[in-house]
């Protein structure tokens, strides 16, 4: 196996769903846009508001490495993971990837999917603003095998991150079944010594993280 990740021959631009919906990342923005005007960034109305959640960050304690022989393992992963969203919303917020390092942090498949989505805000005419909010855990890891590998679950929040349109700077309606609050299931793989992330998969279930925080930028 190639132990460095392939940036795509070609973008491939995600097909727009219902209302000009696009997994963006996995995040599911209205990159194409319902309409023009504010948004109250609310859930469905039949939903319940969260409770307000603490800052946390997924480095183990000192206690946690020594009770988990694979904490420091899991820690790598959630570098990673979160690494690989900051540099997303760093494109998205441009509607651009030169100047970002997403390609560092994922196979040519998931890069393809952030590139593509790109393609879609910069071809809308579009931009993100705001930062979305992310809970990721490590809920399976497997060393054994010849490629090791981990899952990730997430509750991703995008209540503030907004997507607007570059000239007029006008926030696009959300539509009324998108969930704010949402899971994600992440695939990551290691490749050589780096952690990559394979795949990012949304979820239609709503999720309330116990803890979450905006996606830290690489050291």
């Amino acid at each position: 196996m190639n132990n460095q990740p392939r940036r795509p021959a070609a973008l491939r631009s995600r097909p727009a769903g219902r209302c000009g919906l696009a997994i963006a990342g996995a995040a599911v923005l209205a990159l194409s846009g319902c309409g023009s005007g504010d948004d109250d960034g609310g859930d469905r109305a039949d939903r319940k508001p969260s409770p307000s959640s603490a800052e946390s960050s997924p480095t183990p304690s000192p206690s946690a490495s020594t009770t988990d022989p694979q904490a420091d393992v899991r820690a790598k992963v959630l570098a990673v993971y979160e690494h690989h969203w900051a540099e997303q919303v760093k494109a998205y917020a441009k509607g651009d990837d030169k100047g970002t390092r997403v390609e560092e942090y994922t196979t040519a498949d998931a890069l393809a999917e952030v590139l593509g989505n790109v393609m879609t805000l910069r071809q809308a005419g579009n931009v993100t603003t705001g930062q979305p909010r992310i809970a990721p855990e490590v809920t399976s890891l497997s060393m054994d095998a010849k490629t090791s590998k981990a899952k990730i679950t997430d509750c991703l929040d995008i209540t503030n991150w907004q997507t607007v349109n570059e000239k007029t700077g006008k926030k696009l309606k959300r539509p009324p079944q998108q969930l704010n609050k949402y899971v994600l299931v992440a695939t990551a793989e290691k490749w050589g010594d780096k952690w990559l992330i394979t795949k990012v998969t949304p979820q239609d279930r709503r999720c309330e993280p116990a803890a979450s925080s905006s996606p830290r930028p690489p050291s």
